[in-house]
């Protein structure tokens, strides 16, 4: 919205929150704190703490598209905000843990927050939210039991290592209809057509597929990134694609249900596909 946000943390009680602030009070040693001031420097806009009892740091920021926020950093507090019910992980892991919280555009919302860390310290520094949804974080760990999920290095080797998380929180990045992994054929998503966010259709066939799933845009060039994932969340496929069609080889995929994400130009959106 053209109004700067800065994070970063604060010891003091008396830090200028605005009325509908997400976390209106100081909890105690230091606390996160956000703000988003007007574009001329003289107004706060909104103001928010951000924080347990413990000590509590910002480090990365990001907005996406609809003005939402997004902060990264580290957390010691056992009652830092993770949203309960959606968080990936909702306890945290020990010692210091990284976090990642989003929050709505005037910063009195809590959308999504989440510890990620191990028993020992953790701490994520940076936040980008890239066009597709996802927040990309970089920090450290000295965690052996660190969460890890595809990852290229899986095992800690020393004390402490760099590390690089990508969040996809689905219920705030899918602007389009979500689609419910289960083993159950009915269900709205497990079709052959998908309406994007202005109306213009894309289709996936044949559904139920067998050898190859094949997408194709009414829409000439619409098509922009498509992943493929199983019932347990594992990536099966990520990668970007163009034109008005793709076709997928899904020879090699075991038999089962999987969830089709598609990017286009005009909105991101998910499809059940049943591989018999």
């Amino acid at each position: 919205d053209g109004n700067p946000v800065i994070a970063a943390y604060s010891r003091s009680a008396n830090y200028p929150v605005q009325p509908n602030a997400a976390q209106k009070t100081y909890l105690g040693n230091y606390e996160g704190v956000i703000t988003k001031i007007s574009a001329d420097g003289s107004t706060i806009l909104a103001s928010t703490y951000l924080g347990g009892s413990g000590s509590d740091g910002i480090e990365g920021i990001g907005i996406d598209a609809q003005n939402r926020i997004y902060v990264t950093g580290s957390t010691d507090s056992p009652g830092f905000s993770a949203t309960t019910g959606t968080a990936y992980q909702p306890i945290i892991g020990g010692g210091t843990d990284g976090h990642l919280t989003v929050l709505s555009a005037d910063l009195s919302t809590i959308l999504y927050s989440t510890f990620i860390g191990g028993s020992a310290n953790d701490n994520l520094r940076t936040c980008h939210v890239d066009e597709w949804g996802r927040v990309h974080a970089g920090g450290a760990s000295g965690s052996a039991n660190l969460p890890i999920l595809n990852a290229f290095h899986p095992t800690l080797t020393g004390t402490n290592a760099g590390v690089a998380v990508t969040f996809q929180p689905n219920d705030l990045m899918l602007p389009g209809a979500l689609c419910v992994l289960s083993n159950d054929f009915v269900d709205p998503c497990l079709s052959t057509a998908a309406i994007d966010l202005n109306g213009l259709e894309i289709y996936v066939f044949p559904n139920p597929a067998t050898e190859s799933i094949s997408i194709e845009s009414e829409f000439s060039d619409s098509l922009k990134w498509v992943e493929i994932s199983g019932v347990n969340g594992q990536l099966i496929i990520s990668k970007a694609i163009a034109g008005t069609s793709q076709k997928i080889d899904a020879s090699s995929f075991p038999k089962g249900f999987y969830c089709l994400k598609i990017v286009s130009e005009f909105g991101i959106f998910s499809k059940k596909i049943l591989l018999q």
